[in-house]
């Protein structure tokens, strides 16, 4: 039984996809403390809240809940670092990692929105 292109092409390309590591890599230059997940809690909690005085209760809440969520996290000392990593061609993002701590100078493997330490090969 002889298949069609169409069955065996997607399989063959999303392979691919995987095995090919997109991946860039950056050098650490700064830190800072990040709050995000205080942020997005207090936000939510703020938005259901709020909800009580309507619709516009909802967004003041949420607005409100954000900026408390965050002061919050950082005031009991649990903020999380961002990192910023510049790339080779002189470009630089903020970048979360919450697996692995780097210090300014380490090199680092930029994947997705986060950050992994590079590995290198055996010899």
């Amino acid at each position: 039984m002889k298949k069609s292109p169409r069955t065996w092409l997607p399989v063959l390309v999303l392979s691919l996809g995987q095995s090919l590591s997109l991946a860039e890599t950056g050098v650490v230059t700064d830190q800072a403390p990040d709050n995000t997940g205080g942020k997005i809690g207090g936000g939510a909690v703020g938005f259901l809240l709020g909800g009580l005085g309507g619709p516009l209760g909802s967004l003041a809440g949420g607005l409100a809940g954000i900026f408390i969520g965050g002061a919050a996290q950082e005031a009991a000392g649990l903020s999380g670092v961002r990192y910023r990593v510049e790339d080779g061609e002189g470009g630089g993002k903020w970048l979360r990692s919450p697996r692995h701590r780097f210090a300014t100078g380490d090199r680092a493997s930029i994947e997705g929105a986060t950050l992994a330490p590079v590995v290198r090969p055996a010899p």
